[in-house]
């Protein structure tokens, strides 16, 4: 299958510039240009009932970012669309975010 094949191939010494752009172009389109240079820890958030960008793209850039080996969380809130308003689900994406940025861009930090 084509995630055995993946899986094959970036566990296999030297291959893993071939896995960044196969992946890259396969799950985004155009995402070779974009994704391949991504370093920076990315925390991707999405809800469900996101009429504006489907969930399919949240999906394959949190995909595409572990595949890459950048450091990378998904957050994803099936009842939410665009906006995050229920207040549960609001508590926990300020816990979230709070947490990724304490780890990632700590006050003071350069």
């Amino acid at each position: 299958s084509y995630t055995a094949a993946i899986w094959v191939m970036s566990t296999t010494a030297g291959a893993l510039n071939i896995v960044r752009r196969a992946v890259a172009k396969t799950l985004i389109p155009g995402a070779e240009r974009k994704w391949t240079s991504v370093t920076a820890p990315t925390l991707v958030i999405h809800g469900e009932q996101d009429f504006r960008v489907p969930d399919t793209q949240g999906i394959a850039t949190f995909t595409a970012l572990q595949r890459l080996g950048v450091e990378s969380r998904l957050l994803y809130f099936p009842d939410e669309n665009h906006w995050v308003l229920k207040p549960q689900n609001s508590l926990y994406w300020y816990q979230v975010v709070r947490e990724w940025v304490a780890t990632y861009a700590p006050p003071g930090a350069r």
